[in-house]
């Protein structure tokens, strides 16, 4: 039977001023918070013009160097899923992403599956902040639907090939990495400033 598991959430600092919590493994978050870092780290870079299309083809490349670097994240049960996380979290990560950037370095289109989903994000009086994404995890998700009228998700397929030694194999009470992520951005130095709840089918995506 199906279990919940409550986790903390992972969290980093953002230019000594913004505070950003998201989920972790099986979940992207850990990319997330590298893909911030990497944007932060850019937009202080010296002779970068933010919004120009030198400024969109580094995040471009930031993008594609991530996925390129093969991150593996997992579920967390297993230890090296965690050994990634921390990486990941590092601020060395986002200098890797954004270091020796030149115009010959070829990126492409992903042909990865499209994955989709829905960001539903509230707030209340009491300072309390809601972030929840939910998905078939790509469109129409499996294409199967129930008497009741249900579609139910293709999930499973997040799993690796069971012939790669991967983190991310199908075990029994193990779940697939997927590439969503939920969010919270919180000013850590004024207790009235900005408060943004995030969510959505791809980290990087998001962090943008």
């Amino acid at each position: 039977s199906y279990k919940v598991f409550k986790r903390e959430p992972i969290s980093t600092i953002i230019g000594n001023k913004y505070r950003i919590v998201a989920s972790g493994p099986p979940s992207s978050g850990p990319k997330l918070i590298a893909a911030f870092n990497a944007v932060y780290a850019l937009k202080n870079e010296r002779g970068v013009d933010l919004l120009t299309w030198d400024y969109f083809k580094k995040i471009i490349k930031a993008a594609d160097r991530l996925d390129k670097l093969q991150y593996d994240l997992g579920d967390p049960i297993d230890p090296r899923v965690r050994d990634v996380e921390q990486k990941l979290l590092s601020k060395e990560v986002s200098e890797l992403l954004m270091s020796d950037m030149h115009d010959s370095e070829e990126y492409g289109d992903s042909t990865r599956r499209v994955n989709t989903g829905t960001n539903v994000a509230a707030m209340d009086s009491k300072d309390l902040y809601v972030s929840a994404f939910t998905s078939l995890n790509s469109h129409f998700g499996s294409k199967v639907m129930t008497s009741d009228g249900i579609i139910l998700n293709n999930a499973l397929s997040n799993f690796d090939d069971p012939s790669l030694n991967s983190v991310n194999v199908m075990e029994k009470g193990r779940r697939p990495s997927t590439s969503a992520v939920v969010a919270i951005v919180l000013d850590n130095e004024d207790v009235c400033g900005t408060r943004i709840a995030i969510g959505g089918a791809d980290s990087f995506n998001v962090a943008k």
